[in-house]
């Protein structure tokens, strides 16, 4: 369905309300990309994003990761340094450190 024309115009109706189609798959694609960042380092796996799905997420997510602390879907924001990279940053917004890994 999201190949079809005007798919990402349309409207979705979601169970937190209604999204543009556009807006739900940044989100679902947000959701995927940190996700699969969680479960590599979970499993001791290479846990670099693609930068070019950090440059499309990164502006995406700043603008909406609020809304879904507000919701308890992440953890508190954690501001990343003026020299951070834009993963870093990126994975920051949701709360998560990209630090040693948990033993």
């Amino acid at each position: 369905m999201v190949a079809q024309p005007g798919a990402l115009q349309r409207t979705v109706h979601l169970s937190f309300g209604d999204a543009s189609g556009h807006a739900y798959v940044m989100q679902l694609t947000a959701d995927l990309a940190i996700h699969s960042w969680d479960l590599a380092r979970a499993t001791g796996q290479p846990d670099r994003l693609d930068p070019d799905a950090v440059a499309l997420l990164l502006p995406w997510t700043g603008a909406n990761v609020d809304r879904w602390a507000g919701a308890g879907l992440f953890a508190p924001r954690i501001e990343a340094g003026p020299d951070a990279s834009d993963e870093t940053r990126l994975l920051g917004l949701p709360g998560r450190t990209t630090g040693a890994p948990p033993r």
